[in-house]
């Protein structure tokens, strides 16, 4: 009897010393599939949110008459406030979304983008900004938060370097790598 007791705490040792490990492997792996399909999300998130912020802007700037973005007759304008309206629609969609699977960094950026891009619309559509007076006009406000929202993401995805996004001041072009040395920048022509 002793002998069979024996054997039976050894097999009941041995499961246990089996079942451990698998299963501290098989939550790690979980850990790890779950964040990977929520970073996914996060990035696809993120890059369709920057892309229609970008598109609104460029849109509000053609609404507006920006000389360099000029559309035609009436019927183009009336097109062209239903392109913004629904762009800031899409952007206001995104960012509920993002709110679900971004830090906190990230959510309050994409809130001032979304903030932004309420008031570009404004303004292209006749209105007055909230800031009327101040120098910074709400697209140049939207281009100053997109590197902030990209670091943001950058730092949710662990990229190395996140903070350093590269970064084209108002009214000038960066010049090609190649003919310029880091942080030299020419004016646009």
């Amino acid at each position: 009897m002793p002998d069979f007791v024996a054997t039976i705490i050894t097999l009941v040792l041995g499961a246990a010393i089996g079942f451990a490990p698998t299963y501290l492997v098989e939550r790690a792996k979980q850990r790890a599939q779950l964040s990977t399909r929520w970073d996914q999300e996060l990035y696809r998130l993120c890059a369709e949110f920057t892309a229609t912020a970008r598109q609104l802007s460029h849109s509000a700037g053609r609404l507006a008459g920006n000389p360099t973005m000029l559309i035609g007759p009436a019927d183009d304008q009336l097109a062209q406030r239903q392109l913004v309206d629904d762009l800031h629609v899409r952007l206001r969609a995104l960012r509920e979304q993002i709110r679900i699977v971004g830090s906190l960094d990230v959510q309050e950026s994409a809130r001032r983008i979304q903030a932004h891009c309420f008031w570009l619309r404004v303004v292209a559509q006749g209105g007055t900004d909230e800031d009327e007076g101040k120098a910074v006009t709400p697209g140049h406000r939207v281009l100053a938060e997109l590197p902030r929202f990209y670091s943001a993401v950058r730092r949710q995805l662990r990229v190395p370097d996140a903070d350093q996004v590269d970064v084209v001041p108002f009214g000038l072009a960066a010049a090609p790598r190649s003919h310029v040395s880091p942080g030299r920048i020419r004016p646009l022509s």
